[in-house]
């Protein structure tokens, strides 16, 4: 690339952030003003690119992770509790999506301690581990969490018509991948129901 090159300015709106593919090939930018995150092709600088597709669902989406094989994306919303979880099949990702699935990973009464307006409160930053076992999130209240959520993508894979919402009331302990030895408490309960 040339220094300050630009990649991308269409649909880019109070970009919050953004992600890049392992394969480096899909760029994924969330828009707090517009309500939506939006996929591009990476084309390596061979001029200005147009986003692909859609993801929409966050009121106001902030901190956003891809799964290394690139068929998940996870975006936070800022003001709300939950982790919006989106799919495609095939990892190509082409038009407007829907969340198949969210991570509650803050109580309603977090959230309201935190808020200073309503596009504050909820979730900020997200962090995936290489193996995609391991969601980090944290919210500007100063609340650091971790959660498994290699079952919780296998569910959804399995069951892709069903939507996955988790809450934090059971208790689990994972230890291996980049924790190593460490055993986190992960609180964590799936319900399914089928989605209208």
């Amino acid at each position: 690339l040339e220094e300050e090159a630009v990649l991308f300015d269409s649909c880019v709106h109070a970009p919050d952030a953004l992600a890049v593919s392992n394969d480096r090939e899909l760029i994924v930018v969330t828009n707090h003003d517009s309500h939506n995150t939006a996929i591009y092709p990476n084309l390596r600088g061979r001029g200005r690119i147009i986003p692909t597709a859609f993801l929409r669902g966050p009121v106001f989406p902030h901190g956003v992770v891809i799964t290394s094989d690139n068929r998940f994306v996870l975006v936070a919303d800022a003001s709300s509790p939950y982790v919006h979880i989106f799919m495609s099949n095939t990892g190509v990702w082409r038009g407007s999506y829907n969340p198949v699935g969210m991570i509650q990973v803050m109580t309603d009464e977090e959230v309201k301690s935190c808020r200073v307006n309503e596009e504050s409160g909820g979730v900020k930053g997200l962090s995936l581990n290489k193996d995609n076992t391991i969601l980090m999130v944290t919210a500007e209240c100063g609340i650091v969490r971790m959660f498994a959520v290699a079952r919780i993508l296998k569910l959804i894979q399995r069951y892709p018509s069903c939507e996955a919402r988790v809450f934090t009331n059971r208790k689990e302990k994972f230890t291996g991948g980049e924790v190593a030895e460490a055993q986190l408490k992960l609180e964590y309960q799936v319900y399914f129901h089928k989605q209208r």
